[in-house]
């Protein structure tokens, strides 16, 4: 019982710990969670989010990084976004592509430079 609880408040940590490495970057995204509810039956899902540059210098889109190959960013790599600005960031979720049917949380990381790495939580 010990064990069980010590999992679930480093658990909790871990995603307290996210939430904070979010806000103090110099991107915001117009949401970190994303539910896709009962749309996740379908074959192909298609959503999007924001990505605002609330810091002083651009910042550069490179890629991204996914627990799964089920999601996909669809943004155009090496995209400048100008402090101030905001583009948006579609996101495909193919289930087709997803193996682990009991698994129902996915991340996506999105890396920009100096290290800016905003995390998303999609919830299916």
């Amino acid at each position: 019982m010990g064990r069980f609880l010590l999992v679930l408040l480093l658990a909790v940590l871990s995603v307290n710990n996210v939430s904070a490495q979010n806000d103090s970057l110099p991107v915001r995204l117009s949401t970190y969670d994303i539910d896709l509810g009962e749309r996740a039956g379908r074959a192909v899902i298609d959503t999007a989010v924001w990505v605002k540059n609330v810091g002083t210098v651009p910042q550069k889109y490179f890629t991204y990084r996914s627990s799964c190959d089920c999601l996909q960013v669809l943004a155009e790599k090496y995209l400048i976004i100008n402090p101030g600005d905001s583009v948006r960031f579609p996101i495909r979720y193919d289930v087709g592509r997803y193996y682990a049917q009991h698994e129902y949380i996915k991340h996506l990381r999105l890396e920009f430079g100096n290290g800016v790495r905003p995390t998303l939580k999609i919830t299916f």
